[in-house]
């Protein structure tokens, strides 16, 4: 599987290669077609009666692409674009690499789709923060969304839904934000870290909603910087599916501050919230169903997880259990 997503993405890199040099326009997708074919994009409008661009044309670094008309755009080839707008439609970039360079230059518009469906991916390489009232989907164990640009905020009413617990969000020793508090980062994924130096606020809602499979799905957080919200009403650690898992597993070997409310009151015996290594958080656990697993792994350590290490939040707890291994402390105040 490896040695076939490595040919896909050299064979997306090859094609780019043969394209035209972007221009600084902006393109108006015209019809559903691939992303490189001047078929596919106008240099009007959304309407199919416009002429399509010159011969061999198409979005390219420097260009702005926008994507209208209820049309679906598919990447053949890996594609870089200083904008993107997904106002009514669907772009898919199967088993390529979609860039966006610009400081913010990433808006999806509600009920709108940026799917990765294969193997390839999203990069944000432009900071500031990008618009998601829609979704950006991780489909499959090799989907990606990669971010490069520090200080990278992704807000709004939408989601990045994780498909499987193979997805990726990749913070390469940047800082990412979560700001989207409607719904959220959702689903099974993976936050991870690779530079051991990036952060990841939630300053939003991260919910492990994909638990209903055979094999139970896992939302996972490997990050050392900064895991802090808030704890507003609105910010929240949520676990809300049958069998769902939410493990925050350091393999840098530290947390950062992990504040923030804890939410497990839907789901059912085998939902699971999982902490490893110490946690002082000011955020409240509320829990009505599963387990809390401080360390489950690590029965010899002798870390210390501390929740409501602030006057305002409480612990409310009508069921499940709390399971703390030999050697470590729980303690919610």
């Amino acid at each position: 599987m490896k040695s076939w997503k490595t040919i896909l993405t050299l064979a997306c890199a090859a094609v780019m290669l043969a394209g035209s040099t972007g221009s600084g326009a902006t393109y108006y997708s015209r019809t559903n077609g691939d992303w490189d074919d001047d078929h596919t994009w106008s240099f009007s409008d959304c309407t199919g009666g416009q002429p399509p661009v010159g011969r061999g044309d198409y979005p390219q670094g420097g260009d702005d692409a926008i994507v209208c008309g209820a049309r679906v755009v598919t990447l053949t080839a890996a594609a870089t674009v200083d904008s993107l707008y997904i106002d009514d439609g669907e772009v898919d970039t199967g088993a390529c690499v979609l860039t966006i360079t610009d400081s913010g230059g990433l808006t999806i518009d509600a009920d709108e789709l940026l799917d990765v469906s294969g193997s390839g991916g999203v990069t944000l390489s432009g900071g500031g923060t990008h618009t998601v009232n829609g979704t950006i989907e991780l489909d499959t164990t090799n989907s990606d969304l990669t971010i490069t640009g520090d200080n990278v905020t992704v807000d709004g009413t939408g989601e990045i839904d994780g498909q499987n617990d193979g997805a990726l969000i990749s913070i390469n020793g940047v800082t990412l934000t979560n700001g989207m508090d409607t719904i959220g980062i959702t689903g099974a994924l993976q936050i991870v870290d690779g530079a051991s130096n990036g952060s990841f606020t939630n300053n939003g809602i991260v919910d492990a909603n994909d638990g209903t499979e055979a094999s139970r799905d896992t939302l996972l957080i490997d990050v050392g910087g900064a895991l802090d919200d808030s704890t507003t009403s609105a910010d929240r650690w949520i676990v809300s599916a049958n069998g769902a898992i939410l493990e925050f597993a350091s393999t840098i070997g530290t947390f950062g501050p992990l504040d923030g409310h804890f939410v497990m009151t839907t789901g059912d015996s085998s939902s699971e919230i999982r902490i490893y290594h110490s946690v002082v958080t000011d955020g409240q656990l509320q829990m009505s169903v599963g387990t809390l697993d401080i360390n489950p792994d690590d029965p010899g350590g002798s870390d210390s997880v501390t929740m409501g290490d602030d006057v305002n939040y409480y612990m409310n707890v009508t069921g499940g259990q709390i399971e703390v291994a030999a050697d470590e402390t729980f303690t919610h105040n």
